[in-house]
């Protein structure tokens, strides 16, 4: 170190037992200075490599002692801030003892030698092995850390198909590096395997008073039971779930998503399927959809698209006076479907109608418009969440079901718009029309943006076609009766004007 130069230059010294590192372009405006948390040992010989990479950073200082990396306090750490960091000097180098007239006493120095390169730990190791075994000999006998350091050192460096094997490692364990870095961790449950599932039955329902029978994995009596091929396990269940041979998944899917298309189930209690649920209005019908959804391999869209190319969907539905008094509450879907669209379809159909929906699919939650201080008010001093930070760009126009949900602070639009909360789960969204939704698409910022960006002309609807298939099996009774309750003869009478419905309430009004 140059000590007529602003102490340019490098130290490497013992103080109290502790060994210390000093890197300085000018102290202590620009240097770097550690030290080690480790006491030498009295009265023996100790390994110790010091490496330094230039960086100027903490984490590019490393000090090995007998091969194993020391952790290190930072003194100085003013060198990484600094553009100019170089060390260089015209001083001596000098060996047990500094230019400030300090000297190394009370020790010995058997070796030093220099390695033009930045030393990693395993290059550590392997030197301060070879160190060893040449000045203490063959014979000596290592002990079970060093042993198993010496062992791993060797296979992973020296033996050349391990080496290749270890170097395989290396490569999957960086492509799962790589992939971890595009996704997120999830807590996944595992079956216990030292004990079988089992369970016992709660006394009025009390966590704390058990019943002394304890229940073993099985299915209900009223249900095809577990075959032996099944485990009675998770997968096991999620085999029997999808047997063809089990009547009840199946039907619980066809009717949800009939629910969802007409915004009635053929079952109306879609939740619940027991003693306590609703009839079905049109078993056969029912029957049928599940029979087609289970032979064509469990295919959504196949459903979906029998059902929407059914003459059932594709009827009018406009109320008339003959179907007001046979079926006013479209129990046996005289009419077709008509109620409101669901809270994210609502955005949705805003920004796509508007241009500016982005179809990007995949990819991290977004933050779209929200009201400030939501997330303030409800928010733990210390959460990641407290603060709603909203995005820009095309991110604030991507689909509503990339929006980032926070469980304790609901997306105000969506909530008013009958989103569920996710707290807990939900079958089926409750549908309500209030002066509040209507507030909300007027005054949103992001309808505003789509009001703003939508054509001048709308676009002309396409005519759906005249002969369509069905969908539905002609010999089904239900289909037919359906069919038959949309061929009337009737025309559906032409909606009065607002300005025509005004003057007729207060026609009646006044007649009153």
């Amino acid at each position: 170190m140059d000590v007529q130069n602003k102490h340019r230059g490098y130290n490497f010294y013992i103080e109290d037992r502790q060994l210390v590192i000093h890197i300085s372009n000018e102290t202590p405006k620009r240097a770097l200075k550690a030290r080690t948390n480790t006491q030498l040992d009295t009265d023996s010989w100790t390994h110790v490599i010091v490496s330094y990479n230039g960086s100027g950073q903490r984490n590019g200082l490393k000090i090995f002692i007998n091969g194993e990396a020391q952790r290190l306090k930072t003194l100085i750490n003013s060198l990484k801030d600094s553009k100019e960091r170089s060390i260089k000097n015209k001083a001596p180098f000098l060996i047990g003892a500094r230019h400030d007239g300090y000297d190394f006493n009370g020790g010995a120095l058997l070796n030093l030698v220099i390695h033009e390169k930045h030393i990693t730990n395993d290059d550590a190791f392997a030197i301060s092995l070879d160190q060893m075994l040449k000045h203490r000999g063959d014979h000596h006998k290592l002990g079970d850390k060093p042993m198993e350091a010496a062992q791993a050192y060797y296979f992973e460096s020296i033996d050349p198909k391990s080496k290749a094997t270890y170097a395989e490692i290396a490569q999957l364990n960086k492509s799962k590096v790589d992939l971890q870095k595009h996704g997120h961790y999830s807590l996944v449950m595992q079956e216990k395997s030292n004990s079988a599932p089992s369970a016992q039955i709660l006394i009025r329902g009390q966590y704390n008073v058990k019943d002394e029978e304890i229940l073993s994995a099985g299915t209900p009596a009223s249900l095809p039971p577990m075959t032996d091929t099944m485990p009675k396990n998770r997968l096991g269940l999620g085999i029997w779930l999808t047997d063809p041979a089990n009547p009840l998944p199946a039907r619980v899917t066809v009717n949800r998503y009939w629910g969802y298309i007409f915004g009635r189930g053929i079952v109306e209690s879609v939740g619940d399927f027991g003693v306590m649920g609703t009839r079905p209005t049109h078993p056969k019908l029912l029957d049928w959809l599940t029979v087609d959804f289970v032979e064509n391999g469990w295919d959504i869209q196949h459903l979906i698209r029998t059902i929407v190319n059914s003459s059932t969907y594709r009827q009018s539905a406009v109320l008339s006076a003959e179907k007001m008094a046979n079926d006013p509450d479209n129990n046996y879907f005289s009419r077709g479907p008509r109620y409101r669209l669901d809270a994210e379809q609502i955005r949705d159909l805003a920004l796509s109608a508007s241009g500016l929906l982005r179809k990007q699919l995949g990819g991290p939650s977004v933050k779209p418009y929200q009201p400030e201080k939501i997330w303030e008010s409800v928010a733990m001093p210390t959460s990641n969440t407290r603060f709603y930070k909203r995005d820009s760009g095309d991110k604030l126009y991507r689909r509503s079901m990339y929006t980032f949900w926070k469980r304790t602070a609901h997306h105000p639009t969506m909530d008013i718009l009958n989103a569920p909360a996710r707290e807990v789960t939900c079958v089926q969204r409750e549908l309500t029309n209030t002066p509040l939704q209507a507030f909300v698409v007027m005054n949103d910022p992001q309808f505003i943006e789509c009001s703003r960006n939508s054509p001048t002309k709308p676009s002309k609807m396409a005519k759906p076609r005249a002969n369509a298939p069905t969908g539905l099996p002609s010999d089904c009774s239900a289909a037919r009766s359906l069919r038959m309750k949309s061929k009337s003869s009737k025309k559906p009478t032409r909606r009065p004007s607002p300005d025509s419905r005004t003057s007729q309430i207060r026609q009646k009004n006044w007649s009153l």
